[in-house]
């Protein structure tokens, strides 16, 4: 139901004239979404160590291999599509990607988010939970020939930016 109804309400705002009605889900799964593919994207945005279903990165995945489909007209969700668009973590990469390039347009923003990674983020992959304050101090202190200090609130705005939205990789 995660993927489903979601994927459904999608459908019905895009095409209500070919509407299909919630209680009919082996339909959704059938018309929509090709055999065994919900299986395979959960495989790839499940956490190995706990086991735990990456949720954001449920809500991306969909989201591209959905936009891909629309793209070339198609309305079934393929297995096909998932992989030439380097599967899960392909689709997640770029979207990094494609944020922190954005970012780095910014003025100045492009720097603190990249000194705000490594606090955020080990070589492995791990993710750090960290408060905006502790942030800005490092900040600070990485830049601390600069004179320039770097306010809290700066880090809390981008914080919340790379968080929420379209535009999240926190």
């Amino acid at each position: 139901k995660a993927i489903t109804e979601p994927l459904l309400k999608i459908y019905n705002d895009q095409l209500p004239e070919q509407m299909i009605e919630i209680e009919y889900e082996d339909k959704i799964e059938e018309n929509l979404i090709e055999k065994n593919l919900v299986e395979e994207v959960l495989n790839q945005v499940t956490v190995l160590e706990t086991g735990e279903i990456e949720a954001p990165y449920l809500q991306l995945v969909m989201k591209r291999l959905w936009d891909e489909e629309r793209a070339h007209d198609s309305l079934k969700l393929q297995k096909q599509t998932l992989t030439s668009l380097g599967g899960a973590r392909g689709i997640v990469e770029e979207h990094f990607k494609q944020q922190k390039k954005k970012l780095e347009q910014e003025e100045g923003d492009g720097q603190i988010a990249s000194s705000l990674f490594k606090y955020l983020v080990t070589l492995s992959g791990a993710q750090i939970s960290q408060k905006a304050k502790d942030l800005t101090n490092y900040i600070n202190e990485d830049h601390a020939v600069e004179q320039k200090k770097l306010p809290e609130d700066k880090v809390e705005k981008l914080l919340a930016e790379l968080s929420y939205g379209s535009s999240r990789i926190l």
